[in-house]
Order: structure tokens, then sequence, then C-alpha cells
């Protein structure tokens, strides 16, 4: 499984089962973004420091 393919309602539902941590998830999403970024250039801004708080606190 790759957790940056899952939809939001079924990532919350692995999240909330224990099934998939809030920081594994945001681990996952951030290295898809540094793999595909380069050619899509979607992104003006990451929060790259706070992502890693956030998703402590959801933990």
């Amino acid at each position: 499984m790759l957790p940056y393919t899952l939809s939001l309602s079924e990532a919350a539902r692995r999240i909330r089962a224990g099934e998939l941590s809030p920081l594994d998830l945001m681990a996952a999403t951030l290295r898809w973004i540094d793999a595909v970024e380069p050619r899509l250039q979607a992104w003006v801004t990451l929060d790259r420091q706070g992502a890693p708080g956030r998703g402590q606190a959801l933990q």
C-alpha cells in the first residue's frame, strides 16, 4: 500500500483504526512530492518544517 494513493476518507479511516500513522502518511506524501514536483511544479509553498510537528500532534 502506498499511503499517498489513499483517498482522504480511507486514510482517515486507517489512521483512526491504528493501521496508518499520520507521520507515516505525511512522510510518504512528502517523498511522493519530491519525486514528482520537478515535473509537475504544482507547489508554491510547502511547509516541510511545520508538517512533522502537525503529524506528531495528531499521533
